[in-house]
């Protein structure tokens, strides 16, 4: 199981070249691990075998690039919907701490408070002769 990157690497190409290689070719990935697609040994060994057949892969025609300005233009788009979603769940999150950690305090207070009445009153209700012990 081969990474885009891993194969770019093997055949001295860019990972855009084998992307659009793959693409092209409606070539599916195995498994994916995170975000990185994997290709089994098939699928890399026919990326291989068709991008060295080709005489210069790294050439990039006018049509390619424009693709290629899409693909990036469509990939920041979602991105930027991606992180915007996060910020948002960390926020919530955030939120949500904030207000457990405050009702804390105020049971920690409530708690203080409490126990220094309940002292106050033990100290009140003591006899003189009762403090010598």
């Amino acid at each position: 199981m081969k990474s885009t990157k891993q194969i770019a690497d093997i055949l001295g190409v860019s990972k855009m070249t084998v992307y659009r290689f793959i693409k092209s070719n409606n070539i599916t990935e195995t498994s994916q691990d995170g975000r990185t697609l994997l290709y089994d040994d098939t699928s890399v060994n026919l990326i291989i075998k068709g991008l060295s057949d080709k005489t210069d892969v790294t050439d990039v025609t006018p049509n390619d690039t424009s693709d290629f300005k899409e693909d990036y233009v469509i990939k920041l788009e979602e991105m930027n919907v991606f992180l915007k979603k996060e910020i948002e769940d960390k926020n919530n999150q955030i939120e949500s701490l904030q207000t457990i950690l405050n009702q804390q305090q105020q049971l920690l207070l409530y708690e203080q408070q409490k126990n220094t009445k309940l002292l106050e009153e033990n100290i009140e209700n003591k006899r003189w002769w009762q403090w010598w012990k």
